[in-house]
């Protein structure tokens, strides 16, 4: 309990600055309760900048990297896990390299491509370089091979091509590994933040974590009580997402196959 309120106290500190004015959040000592709440900072949040262009923003990209990579993701690992192919281990082995090199390597690259291709301040520059997960790759495939062979030969004998089996026995099977995948992809893209820096410059297409930039002045002193509240009003739709598929993610990661 120690330990889950020091892991807290950054997030609780976040939630009373947002609440507090400068004679209070400046003034010396820790206190977490206000004296006099200030409300009207997370009204000033969308009066200072297009906040609300911002959440749109935000919640159509990653709404989009979310069926992106869960349709890519689940269509390869179950090709990896139920065909048989030249080249399938070796390709295996390329995709699990990937997940060796950190993300910032690939910027430069990827911003090339995108600029050549016409995409920057576009969604799609926004979401196409970012709908390949490794990961899920791998985290579809390895539950895929759990699945019982004669289930799908059941299925195979009752007519089903390979499509119908992937859609009508490893889909609904799946289902647990979907909503823990598709939730990790929603944190992590609604928290996403160096690519959207690298891709956009046009203040209609930023999202939340690029225009956070908005609230923090180059000559004048920060309103941390409207850079909080700000912060704050970020958060909320990822905290109700987790909150209600949380046990998704617990179950999907924990049952998925170490088999292969």
């Amino acid at each position: 309990m120690l330990l889950s309120f020091i892991y807290l106290l950054p997030f609780l500190w976040m939630i009373s600055t947002s609440l507090k004015g400068p004679a209070e959040y400046f003034a010396r000592g820790f206190d977490l309760i206000p004296n006099q709440p200030v409300f009207g900072n997370y009204a000033e949040v969308f009066e200072r900048a297009p906040f609300a262009r911002f959440y749109w923003n935000t919640i159509l990209v990653t709404v989009l990297r979310v069926v992106a990579q869960v349709a890519l993701a689940s269509f390869a690992g179950y090709a990896l896990a139920r065909f048989v192919f030249r080249g399938r281990a070796l390709l295996f082995v390329g995709i699990l390299a990937i997940l060796m090199i950190p993300p910032p390597a690939t910027v430069i690259p990827n911003f090339v491509i995108v600029r050549h291709l016409g995409w920057v301040n576009t969604y799609a520059g926004l979401v196409v370089p970012t709908i390949f997960s490794a990961y899920g790759i791998f985290l579809f495939r390895q539950f895929f091979l759990t699945l019982p062979q004669d289930l799908i030969f059941a299925a195979v004998i009752d007519g089903c091509q390979p499509w119908r089996v992937f859609w009508h026995v490893g889909v609904p099977a799946a289902r647990a590994h979907i909503a823990a995948f598709a939730l990790l992809v929603t944190l992590y893209s609604w928290n996403e933040f160096l690519w959207a820096l690298v891709i956009v410059n046009d203040t209609d297409m930023r999202v939340l974590s690029v225009g956070l930039n908005f609230f923090i002045g180059r000559f004048t002193v920060v309103d941390w009580g409207v850079m909080m509240a700000a912060a704050t009003t970020s958060i909320i739709p990822v905290l109700l997402v987790f909150g209600i598929a949380q046990k998704h993610v617990i179950e999907g990661i924990t049952l998925t196959g170490l088999k292969g």
